[in-house]
């Protein structure tokens, strides 16, 4: 039975703010490709699941002197401070959501882990100025092969597939569901959002880097139930070395960005 935690990831842990930098560095240049033509001068935003508040600031910069950017999180010390950017901590499970209306509304990474994930999105659309945009941004469940190379001889294939199955699996308990990526513009357009788009964005990420460092990070923060789940600590510990290795070359996740439009007559 999923847990009634709605993270599987705590920013209050040890690891969080290296683990949010290495999520801002690999995900920030497509989500701020796709929002330079969303967020307007003057324009009015939230971000849901801040993080540490890299996105937020980026969209009150695009926003200028007349915007505002409210930036909701669960655990909001992490979001860095900017003068446009108002930090609340929120619960969007129990708490719904800011009033609003909303020019542009932004997920990230966020939606997959929360049981009423459906019920949140219509609560955005409805959020949403005439006119307004709503962003969801998720990975999809990765296929292989996810390593495209590695340093001869070593086993870093399979200690890197053992650990996604046991991270996913992981996931799932905690109530995350990794098709929603796929169900998004389904429940856009059922939330009354017209012009639903999706586009999907993935690179490779090179030993040592953001990506690789990503599951090192989580790898450390949830070692104990990874190795619950099947994973010794020692394959963890020769996971991460292959991870930082040079000749090491992973497939990354694959991004699904998916942008839905509040009619301009206001229904959704």
């Amino acid at each position: 039975m999923p847990t009634t935690e709605p993270y599987a990831l705590d920013n209050s842990a040890d690891t969080a703010p290296d683990l949010l930098a290495c999520l801002a560095e690999i995900c920030d240049p497509h989500t701020q490709q796709l929002l330079t033509t969303l967020v307007l001068p003057g324009a009015d935003c939230l971000e849901l699941g801040a993080g540490n508040g890299s996105i937020a600031a980026f969209m009150a910069d695009l926003a200028g002197d007349h915007g505002e950017v409210v930036a909701v999180d669960l655990k909001p010390q992490h979001v860095r401070d900017h003068p446009r950017v108002k930090t609340i901590a929120w619960n969007v499970v129990t708490d719904g959501l800011p009033p609003g209306p909303f020019d542009v509304i932004h997920a990230r990474l966020l939606l997959a882990h929360l049981p009423t994930r459906r019920q949140i999105l219509a609560d955005a659309a409805a959020r949403l100025a005439p006119g307004g945009t709503l962003l969801v941004e998720e990975w999809g469940e990765f296929t292989p092969p996810a390593v495209l190379r590695h340093p001869d001889g070593s086993d870093l294939p399979d200690l890197y597939g053992r650990y996604q199955q046991a991270l996913l699996g992981m996931f799932r308990a905690a109530g995350n569901d990794t098709t929603w990526c796929a169900q998004v513009a389904g429940a856009m357009a059922e939330a009354g959002l017209v012009e639903v788009d999706t586009v999907t964005q993935a690179r490779s990420w090179p030993g040592g880097s953001a990506g690789c460092t990503l599951p090192c990070l989580v790898s450390v923060q949830k070692e104990a139930e990874l190795m619950r789940a099947g994973m010794p600590v020692d394959d963890l510990r020769r996971m991460r070395n292959l991870l930082a290795d040079p000749q090491t070359l992973l497939l990354g996740n694959l991004t699904w960005s998916t942008i839905g439009r509040k009619p301009n007559g206001g229904a959704a």
